[in-house]
């Protein structure tokens, strides 16, 4: 949504006073950009029962940093769900150069995480609240047989999809919405309005179709519930032409199936100052 001069003012007030404390109490900010396979996690955040991504980089920064340092997601991508430049921030004590850490980590995590980047920043930095853009990737694979190699990374549909049909739907989603039809039923949010920049879908010669979904922010499952409703206009189950009328409906029943996890990748994120590094 976009800030008012008023809120913004205090936003900077409140990041400046952020500054003062970090550096009386030697803080130092580090941007960690990341890519994992999330097929054998519960997801990003900490759970007691459950193998997390959140979990892993915080036991090796124990290990790095010689105490408990607490990460900070761009966002809390659920179990199954995968990351190509998912970005995460901490606050810490250390003289470590921050080119080195990347190395650091990776002789250290397990094979299913790499740390691609590390950068430094301000610690008044906030890898949720300075979000510019968010890109994720559906990805189905829309042929006669199954790959078992991808299996883990495509949603199979055997029966062929109506390509142009699910490009005309996805226009419709371009703009600011209040997208609570394509929230997980019983979301709990104060501000269901969301704002999608682009909403592109393609299809390779290897039969992979590719959804790709540009915006400031998501409801919980809305990308997915995104996807399921394209599949749906693809079978000829959702004319292109409702899109508008189920967005403006809210009713999550009249929107497509939640496409599974295992399908979705959280491409990229990019932030306001995109040479926020540069202090």
């Amino acid at each position: 949504m976009k800030q008012t001069e008023e809120n913004r003012e205090k936003i900077l007030e409140i990041k400046r006073r952020q500054e003062e404390i970090g550096r009386e109490k030697g803080l130092r900010g580090i941007k960690l950009t990341l890519s994992y396979d999330g097929t054998n996690f519960g997801g990003w955040q900490v759970q007691d029962n459950a193998r997390t991504v959140q979990g892993e980089i915080e036991k090796v920064n124990e290990k790095i940093f010689g105490e408990k340092v607490r990460v900070t997601g761009s966002g809390r991508t659920d179990a199954g769900v995968h990351a190509d430049g998912q970005v995460c921030m901490m606050q810490v004590k250390t003289n470590i150069k921050v080119e080195a850490l990347p190395l650091i980590y990776n002789t250290k995590l397990p094979k299913d995480i790499v740390v691609l980047k590390a950068e430094e920043v301000p610690v008044s930095f906030h890898p949720i609240e300075d979000v510019k853009s968010k890109v994720y990737e559906y990805k189905i694979l829309n042929s006669d047989f199954r790959n078992v190699r991808l299996r883990n990374y495509t949603y199979f549909v055997p029966r062929k999809l109506n390509l142009d049909a699910m490009k005309e739907a996805a226009s419709y989603f371009v703009g600011e919405h209040d997208f609570v039809g394509f929230a997980q039923a019983g979301i709990v949010a104060t501000d269901t309005i969301r704002e999608i920049f682009s909403c592109d879908v393609d299809k390779d010669e290897n039969e992979i179709i590719t959804i790709r979904v540009c915006g400031h922010g998501f409801l919980h499952n809305m990308v997915r519930i995104i996807a399921g409703t394209l599949i749906y206009v693809g079978q000829g189950t959702i004319d292109p032409k409702n899109i508008p009328s189920i967005i403006e409906s809210k009713d999550r029943s009249k929107a497509g199936f939640t496409a599974p996890a295992y399908g979705l990748t959280m491409k990229e994120v990019h932030y306001i100052d995109e040479d926020i590094n540069e202090k």
